[in-house]
């Protein structure tokens, strides 16, 4: 009788579309995964993508957590993973690492990871560094997402030591429709992600709207949901470009969206190494992003898209202005962009070092059942 596989506990907020949860779901069917089984806490809310991910074979829980600090939910998550035989635990994002560092402390979990999946350390509070620098004690593997993001996390207290990159991948689609097939008159530029503040999308309604006497037939279409929606829907009204905004709406399809756009916009004033931006490209897709974070890892300005500062709107409506003029320009970053996520972003190398860290706990497991 074959040994059962080492158990590894996943912990976030929720498994609503975004960044770190959509790279949760492509690791959870990743074929490199296949020698553990992948468990999944939730502490707010399941969310939309937690049944594609329990498809992909793995188990997702949620333990609720209360007002404040809830030390309550420490004591449940730690017999959680007692009962479940945890051998490793990974959180992501600031509270549930917190939780999870204690959690983990008390269930006696030998491996403990965390993924640092954006900039959030260079522009937090005093209370949220001193949050993560405590937490940051209690984990035996601290992992970035981005070069960028790793110097922030040593910034903001982490250990060099046990202070990793592991860039973000993503599989790449090789049915997607090619750049030089996309023949219509009708330009439609896009953009993927959370509708919040720091996603800069005012800024690309505001460079899309000074170009749409130029463009007249262009549309533009905003792929997610979040609480700047109806704000920036009311921008679109006061600009007089709403007929041409199709605000689209949460997906667990992105790349169906995709194939209906010319050109991908990046406008964000934060990052670290984002899905959407990979799946832009990985879609054959000419992308402009903002040289945030760690974008100016993933684009080659020039080559593989095209790089402008954060909050620039003349940057911003020139980069469009030149792109949707110029379609040469359009399909030969396109494919250059679909060459780079291949080459240096692909799934398979993001989760065969994940792979190695869980596979430690394995080993730590053996040891300490010898």
């Amino acid at each position: 009788m074959s040994a059962p596989r080492p158990k590894v506990m996943h912990i976030v907020l929720a498994l609503n579309v975004g960044g770190l949860e959509r790279l949760l779901a492509n690791l959870s069917g990743c074929q490199a995964m296949r020698d553990f089984d992948q468990l999944v806490c939730c502490l707010d809310e399941l969310g939309t993508l937690a049944p594609e991910i329990e498809r992909n074979g793995a188990k997702v829980f949620i333990e609720r957590r209360g007002p404040g600090f809830d030390f309550q939910l420490v004591f449940r998550l730690a017999r959680l993973l007692r009962g479940e035989h945890v051998a490793a635990v990974h959180t992501h994002a600031l509270d549930p690492m917190l939780y999870g560092a204690l959690a983990a402390r008390l269930a006696g979990v030998p491996v403990r990871v965390h993924t640092q999946h954006s900039a959030f350390l260079d522009s937090c509070s005093r209370a949220d560094r001193w949050k993560f620098q405590l937490a940051s004690r209690s984990f035996t593997h601290l992992i970035a997402v981005s070069e960028q993001t790793r110097q922030g996390m040593l910034r903001s207290g982490a250990s060099r030591k046990r202070t990793h990159t592991i860039l973000n991948g993503i599989q790449p689609r090789r049915n997607m429709r090619d750049i030089t097939t996309r023949k219509s008159a009708r330009l439609v530029i896009g953009s993927v992600g959370r509708l919040s503040p720091e996603k800069g999308i005012d800024r690309l309604i505001r460079a899309f709207a000074a170009l749409h006497s130029r463009y007249p037939a262009a549309a533009l279409h905003i792929v997610g949901d979040g609480p700047e929606r109806s704000s920036l829907e009311a921008l679109a009204r006061e600009l007089c470009v709403a007929a041409s905004v199709k605000f689209l709406g949460r997906s667990s399809d992105v790349f169906s969206a995709l194939q209906m756009m010319d050109i991908f916009v990046l406008p964000s004033l934060t990052e670290g190494i984002p899905l959407a931006l990979l799946e832009g490209m990985s879609a054959r897709l000419p992308v402009i992003a903002t040289a945030v974070g760690g974008v100016p890892e993933v684009v080659v300005d020039g080559v593989s898209g095209m790089l402008i500062p954060p909050n620039d709107v003349p940057a911003l409506t020139n980069a469009l202005g030149r792109l949707m003029a110029d379609s040469a320009v359009r399909e030969s970053l396109a494919k250059n962009a679909v060459a780079r996520v291949e080459q240096q972003f692909s799934l398979a190398a993001m989760a065969n070092k994940y792979r190695s860290i869980y596979q430690e706990s394995d080993a730590r497991c053996r040891s300490l059942a010898a």
